[in-house]
């Protein structure tokens, strides 16, 4: 996989500039200045169009390697190319690249953030994140508190912004409710098939379809019939939502939720 575009390459570009106009240097030549592709495009699609030659040895093309990737910026990025001559003179240059299916990381939730109060709650054990380029980045998650409580120890409902950034210095948030309460907020164990969903603009959404089961009376029900389910996602209007699962009622009530995530763009 590509890596960063360090400050040296940043360098080594600028002398690449200078060495254009400098005889005996070796070139470097795009067909086009930018192309698209998608993000597992091997370093051969990413060589296509671009051919180096040198005064002396006349094409090198054969010593190009794809050397490495600039920070994303929506969607798109510099890719950095490197060709060399037999007396090892160095050539570098650059193209954009726009990643058709580039996505920025997303967050997964191994449970519900609703927790009884037990001290300092630390929610990272629960939240995951995935990037399409470095895989699990997890251990990048960090939060901070939008409110006034400067931890999760106290009672009520906080709004947690989540952040991780990947390794082309693209970074997600994401705001979610994370609730604290006196008593166990989930006794009934209602569990969902996933505990995030990101949806693109104007998806169809059925909330019932995420409940895997819950236990009543002490028998274990399969789905979301008995549940009461506050659902105000509109998949038109791109933003984050909540929908809340509940059984019972009062201080018995137990229930979890469904964090949204309606995209921009359309299905």
């Amino acid at each position: 996989m590509l890596t960063v575009l360090s400050v040296a390459l940043a360098v080594g570009y600028t002398v690449y500039e200078r060495s254009q106009s400098s005889p005996g240097m070796p070139q470097i030549s795009f067909d086009k200045s930018s192309i698209e592709a998608g993000v597992d495009a091997s370093d051969e699609e990413l060589l296509r169009g671009v051919t180096a030659s040198d005064p002396e040895d006349g094409d090198i093309t054969g010593s190009l390697i794809v050397e490495g990737i600039s920070r994303m910026h929506d969607g798109s990025a510099k890719v950095s190319y490197v060709a060399f001559d037999s007396q090892n003179h160095l050539a570098r240059a650059e193209r954009t690249v726009r990643f058709t299916d580039y996505r920025q990381p997303v967050f997964s939730f191994t449970r519900g953030m609703e927790f009884k109060l037990s001290g300092n709650i630390d929610i990272l054990k629960y939240i995951e994140a995935q990037d399409m380029f470095d895989g699990d980045i997890s251990d990048k998650v960090k939060y901070s508190i939008d409110s006034e409580a400067l931890s999760l120890s106290s009672v009520g409902e906080h709004q947690v912004t989540l952040r991780v950034t990947n390794s082309l210095g693209d970074t997600s948030h994401l705001t979610i409710t994370v609730e604290v309460t006196a008593d166990d907020p989930n006794a009934a164990d209602i569990s969902l098939k996933q505990y995030v969903v990101y949806l693109p603009a104007g998806a169809e959404f059925d909330a019932a379809s995420y409940v895997t089961g819950y236990t009543a009376n002490g028998e274990q029900k399969t789905g979301a019939d008995g549940l009461r389910i506050e659902n105000k996602v509109d998949t038109d209007t791109p933003g984050v939502y909540n929908v809340k699962y509940s059984y019972g009622y009062g201080s018995s009530e137990s229930h979890v939720r469904l964090t949204v995530v309606v995209e921009q763009g359309g299905a």
